[in-house]
């Protein structure tokens, strides 16, 4: 949740979370996460077929960050939302 603004005094003044993120945050975050699975799925080639729970350890990290970046892609509720 993102909090403050453009329009924020600085004062003493409760800060209002905003319920939607901008264009450029959702693709950032999407790349990002796109990228770190990509790399951890790239990371799992390198390690040698006899080391399967390496092999399996890393390609469920990378499906987690795949999940992460269509999550903040399709913009899906927060865990607070979901309660």
């Amino acid at each position: 949740m993102v909090f403050g603004g453009a329009d924020d005094d600085g004062g003493d003044s409760e800060p209002t979370p905003y319920d939607d993120d901008c264009f450029g945050c959702k693709v950032t975050g999407t790349v990002t996460f796109a990228g770190v699975s990509g790399y951890l799925w790239y990371q799992r080639t390198l390690v040698a077929a006899a080391k399967r729970g390496d092999r399996r350890f890393l390609a469920a990290c990378s499906a987690v960050f795949a999940c992460a970046a269509v999550w903040r892609a399709v913009g899906m509720p927060g865990i607070d939302e979901l309660r």
